[in-house]
């Protein structure tokens, strides 16, 4: 068994490492540009009232966290927008919005719509970054965002964990959202979450199969 397991875990490496394109996460703009097939689903819809806690919120099979309370009754996203059921933290947290799923299944890719509690007409930044096993597969920092769009990050080879921050591309001189990295003050605010969840591509499935059946095979004939 521990050989089968090796074998598999030797299968993984051999594909990230000849194909690395496939192995990086993407960045992407618009409705469908990650998430091809939605296989869980966050409206947030529950949180419509300030000081309710957002750590460890649940919905769907996926937890988003981080850790302050909701503030709702302004338009995070478009003027004449929600002004309730979305996921803001009042306290500006000098952290990150975590996203996982309840049983750590691994995304293929997720999207949610992009707000802040900075003025509407501002240009956003969005710092981000992925992990699979608590290694971290990715990160980038994307600019000149407008609000109410939505974004998405995907990868082929998955990961279990994304994290966001966003930040004022222009702050004030008095703002505390000039920030880029994850521990400077950030004012995320997301809705409409969408995730994939996937298998493992079928070229790895093609590549842990054939190389599990050798070592079935091999280890029949030394028997």
């Amino acid at each position: 068994m521990l050989n089968i397991f090796k074998a598999a875990m030797f299968a993984i490496v051999t594909i990230a490492v000849s194909y690395p394109a496939l192995s990086a996460p993407v960045f992407s703009i618009g409705a469908g540009s990650a998430v091809a097939s939605i296989d869980r689903s966050v409206t947030f819809d529950p949180i419509n009232a300030n000081g309710l806690s957002l750590s460890g919120y649940i919905e769907d099979g996926l937890v988003i966290d981080v850790n302050d309370t909701s503030e709702v009754g302004f338009e995070p996203f478009s003027a004449g927008g929600a002004t309730t059921g979305f996921f803001y933290g009042i306290q500006g947290n000098s952290s990150f919005v975590e996203i996982t799923a309840s049983d750590a299944a691994v995304f293929r890719a997720v999207e949610f719509r992009l707000g802040s509690g900075t003025n509407l007409g501002a240009l956003l930044k969005l710092r981000w970054e992925t992990l699979l096993s608590g290694s971290s597969t990715g990160t980038a920092l994307e600019t000149n965002l407008n609000h109410d769009l939505i974004v998405g990050i995907g990868d082929v080879f998955g990961f279990d964990t994304l994290r966001i921050a966003v930040f004022a591309q222009n702050p004030g001189p008095t703002s505390p959202f000039g920030g880029s990295n994850f521990g400077d003050p950030q004012t995320a605010a997301i809705d409409d979450l969408n995730a994939q969840t996937v298998p493992l591509p079928p070229a790895l499935l093609m590549m842990v199969a054939g190389i599990v059946s050798a070592v079935a095979i091999s280890t029949r004939r030394r028997r």
